[in-house]
């Protein structure tokens, strides 16, 4: 397809660039959604109810659940983080991938 030189965002031969640009918002993005599904497990431990006591509750559980809450935690530092650079218009391509991952895998 031919398009006249007015359709071209940003520069000739930047197109690539700007598309990773657009994938770092999505990366942090999902990031964030991945460390809110975590942090609702963890909040839902305490509201759900087996044997007349909350999940919580069980000593077995805990320390899963302690697990959990520190990798949410780090991942919602690790999401900060590239959404700070992000912000500030500085590169973000790396900690957008690395808070994408680790909350991905923490969730």
């Amino acid at each position: 397809m031919r398009l006249p030189k007015t359709a071209i965002l940003g520069h000739l031969g930047e197109g690539f660039k700007i598309a990773m640009m657009g994938l770092d918002g999505g990366r942090i993005g999902i990031a964030a959604q991945a460390c809110g599904a975590g942090a609702e497990a963890v909040k839902y431990s305490g509201e759900r109810v087996r044997f007349g006591k909350p999940i919580n509750a069980n000593q077995g559980l805990q320390w899963y659940l302690v697990d959990m809450d520190i990798r949410a935690g780090a991942a919602w530092l690790l999401t900060l983080r590239a959404a700070g650079l992000r912000q500030e218009g500085k590169p973000c391509t790396t900690e957008a991938a690395m808070a994408k991952w680790y909350a991905g895998e923490a969730a």
